[in-house]
């Protein structure tokens, strides 16, 4: 096979797993059946690997994963999580995210290792650094061609793409504004506060709303 063949391959493969995880979890919604973990890691590393031409080590190194004309390489994968984890400063970062639904990668870091490891922070509790997708973005952006690995197949640049519009944020603060509960009667103001029955009518300055103790709910 040639290097896009296996690539082509590797995410025919991604898509059927993808497809067998949704169809059992179909027949079994108490447990998840997500692709994660393990798996997912080496498939990401092989299809990076197969992307950029990098040479795999055979066995697990301690912070790198491979290497390609003479630079060690670490890399990373993500399915859309805020951050990624990481141990050591590389010599080289690629940090990839996996669409499972195309079975391909994107390109989301690609430099020195260095640059990236100046923004990790520290997590005591795990014993080890994160840094933020957001800010990998960012800095992949002021990184000139020849600090990269450059990539032997096409690899799509990875866009994060805003879940929530702003309008629908103003639209869910509003209706929490709208909506108290309880089972006093009195008057609530617009930030769901009680003020448990002491004040003897509505609409004061501070925009307070009666509340019924039988319906529980903001009139």
């Amino acid at each position: 096979m040639t290097e896009l063949e296996k690539v082509t391959f590797l995410s025919e493969k991604v898509k059927e797993l993808n497809k067998i995880a949704s169809e059992i979890e179909e027949v079994f919604p108490e447990k998840s059946f997500k692709l994660d973990g393990i798996l997912v890691g080496n498939i990401v590393e092989v299809l990076t690997a197969q992307a950029y031409g990098i040479t795999l080590y055979r066995q697990s190194e301690k912070t790198h994963d491979g290497e390609v004309d003479g630079k060690k390489v670490q890399i990373k994968g993500t399915q859309g999580k805020d951050s990624i984890v990481i141990r050591e400063e590389p010599e080289y970062l690629l940090v990839e995210y996996l669409d499972k639904e195309t079975g391909t990668i994107q390109e989301i870091y690609n430099g020195p290792g260095a640059l990236a490891w100046q923004y990790r922070s520290y997590v005591p509790s795990m014993n080890h650094y994160t840094i933020r997708i957001n800010k990998l973005l960012e800095i992949n952006q002021t990184i000139p061609d020849t600090e990269r690995i450059p990539a032997v197949v096409s690899v799509q640049k990875y866009i994060k793409s805003v879940v929530v519009s702003n309008t629908k944020e103003t639209e869910n603060r509003q209706a929490k504004r709208k909506v108290g509960k309880t089972l006093i009667q009195g008057y609530v103001n617009r930030n769901n506060q009680e003020n448990k029955g002491c004040l003897n009518k509505p609409g004061n300055h501070y925009n307070q709303m009666a509340y019924l103790q039988t319906l529980g709910e903001v009139i």
